[in-house]
């Protein structure tokens, strides 16, 4: 998979490689976010320091009357002249929502004024004056009373309640020119048709009444407007805490602004900024998720913005670490320090699919927008018969789009775009189809086929010379032009022997300087001559490899010819340069060679895969004890390193693991494999033969005991079966009126909320303790069919204190295969037969959650002998709890 991408070389092929897991955990995989600065970030403290927190001014309680407050307002909202029925309006308002204890013929008698700097109508800046009580600014939850009151003032001024009867504000009035009735005004969108149909009237004019923007909300002046704070996630990608993090806070997600994106199965740590958004707020993220964290709060002037970051810290560890040479270890990792890697693109730059992303993206260069859309529909991760016919049929038998877009699971956005696309365009108009997937993926595509391009440059690049800078290739400059290498000029070498100087090359872009070289990104690019290669002004490591575009030069040596001769193949180089996306593709430079800086590394032991070896920002902040130096029989190896941004630290362990010990651990692992194969199938047949013999015990004991009612009846006599052995107890009513003993009963039994339902065997303690709260309770005795469909449609297991739900037999052999229970059947026959593992097995479940019964109850309140639910029900439990279900 690896080769199809160009991820095949290596500097240093002959170093013994490493057989070891990366990712086993995702707490085996820390990234922290190196700033620009060079600060290593840590998520260190998750409160809001005092001087952070947004606090009304003191000293501003004053007692005004009603006509002040009133007049405040009209001039904020833009009123030109006092208008009575707006302040007798607001005058009610104020007098019933201000204070509740205020009758409504009478004012409140104490407000609290204070003056909030905001942004409104557009760029000018006004003056708020808020009307509070003092009661609910100086309460115990003063801050929320006031907010509240706050948002009820604003959707006031909003309403027209408020505006119906208003006059235009004066700079409205002013700017706007006069319009005849009908005519359009700026910012006035006009609906289609003309007449007097509601539906072919233009819309109203905004700027017709006073309106009041929420979203420019009060902030200080002496402080900026953007909150910088550290983000820590576990196991998500940045794209999707963002998302999570505006969606709980109501908020924009286009406020946040984020260096870059980081790792999804990692424990990462980054900086993100947020516009205007106080830190109090902020901070409710750490109560609301698991795997989110934010803290180290300050207010900062300018967002963060993509790119803004000097690199990452990575904290790797590699479990079941085999070495085949213990001494070599040592050098291998010096020689990574040392050396460096090649700088390929990662993966996850082309997908996991059998179609990678790249070969999508060579397709929409060249303009085959058809054969794009079949390589997009192909490589759906998860595929059906069904779903194959129908794509057979619309690519063949140009079938309806409906067909196919009835099939495709929801988190095909790309594919079904595509389908929305044509149903929208035009059957075969697939270029306008395109135009349906969002933007970003499109450009994803796009850039995994500049990926595919580099990796393929940099393996031909390796494989013409390892080690040394040859003539004709690219390095970048620096900015400082009193930098010895600023001397050097980007020109084509002159033949040699000739005495000419050298030639300015041709890719030179119209307006860029002869002396400097071509910039993309402000980036200087040079090519390197004979002069410097005979001075040693570059080694390797100053190397770069173009990433293909509309404004880059390509080397000028064997690797320039490689490259001309792969877009041509691909049919990509008329397409870079006059193509659709030749705006977009401007390309750029990247090192051919990246060396992790600060590189140290640890060997330790371990016993299970369970546990954490590294520990974590949160881990620490939290002060939870750290990962215990216990000997087990595995070995794993810590590696911390960092590299610069756009680096990807899977292929530097790539470097590190080699191909051939990737091929070792493969073997083993199919070995492993096909062992663990065959025991599964013995413990299958072992299974098999286990559930049979449940069967023919349940069978002989219904058998024995149709047998036994025969033979009574048949001498006139009745059969009195045996007691029951296990109860199967549900919750009817809540905590009202419950008395302590009562409490205390229903939470030994389990059974903490309405409606849920537990296996409960009956003795003489668990009896008495039924009959002492069958008022909230109702039970019997469950057959074999309740229990088993109980368990197979309802079925969660305790794990961990985590409610799991119950799929598949490992989960219950490997907690209870040490009593004998090993499958679900094993389960169902242990707690039906009441077997001597009963007491293990039903503590396994989880309370059962049943629903409210179809038809309802009859009366909670009454014993089921009065006509009534509660109590005890007898064998009648069965239809009850298959009305639950």
């Amino acid at each position: 998979m690896e080769a199809a991408c160009g991820i095949v070389s290596y500097l240093s092929p002959h170093d013994p490689g490493v057989s070891a897991v990366l990712k086993q955990r995702f707490s085996d995989f820390q990234v922290n976010e190196i700033d620009p600065s060079g600060t290593v970030l840590h998520l260190t403290d998750m409160n809001v320091p005092a001087e952070l927190r947004m606090t009304p001014p003191q000293g501003s309680t004053r007692i005004p009357d009603f006509p002040t407050a009133i007049a405040a307002y009209e001039k904020f909202v833009g009123i030109a002249h006092p208008d009575p029925i707006s302040s007798e309006r607001l005058k009610k308002f104020i007098e019933a929502h201000a204070s509740p204890d205020t009758g409504a013929d009478k004012p409140p008698e104490h407000f609290v004024l204070f003056e909030l700097h905001i942004e409104a109508f557009g760029s000018l800046s006004r003056s708020l004056t808020l009307v509070l009580s003092a009661a609910a600014l100086f309460a115990d939850s003063s801050r929320h009373l006031a907010d509240t009151f706050e948002g009820k003032v604003r959707v006031f001024l909003r309403s027209q309640k408020f505006a119906k009867s208003s006059p235009a504000a004066p700079h409205e009035a002013d700017d706007a020119p006069a319009t005849e009735s009908g005519a359009s005004k700026p910012g006035c969108k006009r609906a289609r048709g003309s007449g007097t149909d509601k539906r072919s009237r233009s819309r109203k004019d905004p700027s017709d009444t006073p309106t009041f923007d929420a979203r420019n909300a009060p902030w200080p002046a002496d402080r900026g407007q953007y909150l910088c704070c550290v983000l820590y996630k576990e196991n998500r990608d940045s794209v999707g805490a963002v998302d999570a993090i505006s969606r709980l806070l109501r908020l924009p997600s286009h406020i946040f602004g984020m260096a870059g994106t980081k790792d999804r199965r990692a424990c990462t740590t980054q900086l993100i900024t947020a516009h205007k958004v106080p830190a109090e707020k902020m901070a409710r993220i750490n109560g609301a998720f698991r795997d989110i964290k934010v803290g180290n709060f300050r207010y900062v002037a300018n967002p963060v913005r993509l790119g803004d970051l000097k690199g990452n810290r990575f904290s790797l560890v590699l479990r079941h670490l085999t070495v085949r040479d213990e001494a070599a270890l040592p050098k291998a990792l010096e020689s990574l320090g040392r050396v460096g890697f090649i700088n390929y693109f990662g993966m996850q730059r082309f997908g996991t699919g059998v179609i990678h992303t790249n070969q999508v993206g060579a397709a929409l260069l060249r303009g085959q927008w058809k054969e794009a859309a079949r390589l997009i529909l192909d490589s759906l991760s998860i595929e059906s018969a069904q779903i194959a016919e129908a794509k057979r049929r619309f690519f063949e038998e140009d079938a309806d789009p409906d067909e196919l877009l009835q099939l495709l699971p929801p988190f095909a956005l790309a594919e079904r775009a595509i389908l929305e696309g044509l149903k929208k365009c035009g059957r075969q108009n697939y270029c306008n189809a395109f135009s349906e997937i969002p933007r970003h993926l499109r450009l994803l595509y796009l850039h995994a086929y500049q990926s595919y391009f580099w990796n393929m440059m940099a393996t031909e690049r390796v494989r013409l010379s390892p080690d040394q800078v040859l003539e004709g290739d690219l390095v970048l400059l620096p900015d400082d032009p009193a930098a010895p290498a600023a001397a050097a000029t980007a020109a084509t070498p002159a033949p040699a022997g000739s005495g000419a100087e050298p030639e300015v090359p041709a890719e030179v872009p119209e307006g860029e300087s002869c002396d400097t070289g071509p910039r993309v990104d402000r980036k200087k690019v040079h090519i390197v001559v004979a002069e410097d290669i005979q001075a040693g002004r570059f080694g390797l490591s100053d190397v770069v490899v173009p990433i293909p575009g509309s404004s880059v030069i390509m080397p000028t040596n064997a690797l320039g010819t490689y490259a001309a001769q792969l877009l041509a193949q691909d049919g990509a180089d008329v397409a870079l340069r006059e193509g659709k996306y030749s705006d977009l593709l401007v390309g750029d430079y990247r090192k051919l060679i990246e060396r992790p800086v600060d590189l140290q590394w640890s060997l330790c032991e371990y016993g299970s895969d369970e546990e954490d070896i590294a520990t974590t920002d949160l881990a620490v902040l939290q002060h939870r004890a750290g990962p215990k130096a216990t000997a087990g029989s595995q070995r794993a190896l810590i590696v911390s390193f960092s590299l610069s941004s756009s680096c990807y630290a899977t292929m530097c362990m790539r470097w590190l693991k080699k191909v051939e010990a990737k091929k070792k651990l493969a073997e083993r692992t199919k070995k492993h494999n096909a062992g663990a194969l065959k025991a599964r199938i013995v413990k299958q047949k072992e299974m098999v033969q286990r559930i049979a013999s449940h069967y023919r015990a349940s069978h002989a004991a219904e058998t024995s005991v149709a047998a036994a009612k025969k033979q009574a009846a048949a001498v006139g006599a009745f059969y009195a079966a045996p007691e029951a052995k296990v109860a199967f107890v549900i919750r009817l009513r809540g905590v009202n009126q419950l008395d302590p003993k009562s409490r205390k009963i229903l939470q030994l039994l389990r059974i903490r909320q309405i409606n849920n339902g537990v296996f409960v065997k009956l003795n003489k303690a668990t009896s008495t303790m039924l009959k002492l709260v069958e008022p909230h309770i109702a039970y019997g005795y469950p057959n074999l069919k309740t229990i088993r469909e109980l368990i197979y449609k309802r079925g969660f297991l305790k794990i961990n204190k985590q409610r799991i739900a119950l799929d598949n037999n490992e989960q219950i052999s490997s907690h209870l295969g040490k009593v004998g229970i090993s499958c679900v059947e094993d389960l169902i026959h242990e707690i039906a037969s009441c077997g001597p593992n009963f007491t293990k097995a039903a503590n396994f479940m989880w309370p059962f959650k049943l629903n409210s019964p179809r038809g309802g109850f009859t009366k909670k309140l009454t014993h089921f002998a009065e006509g009534g639910d509660a109590g005890n029900r007898c064998e009648f439990i069965n239809d009850l709890v298959r009305r639950m279900m």
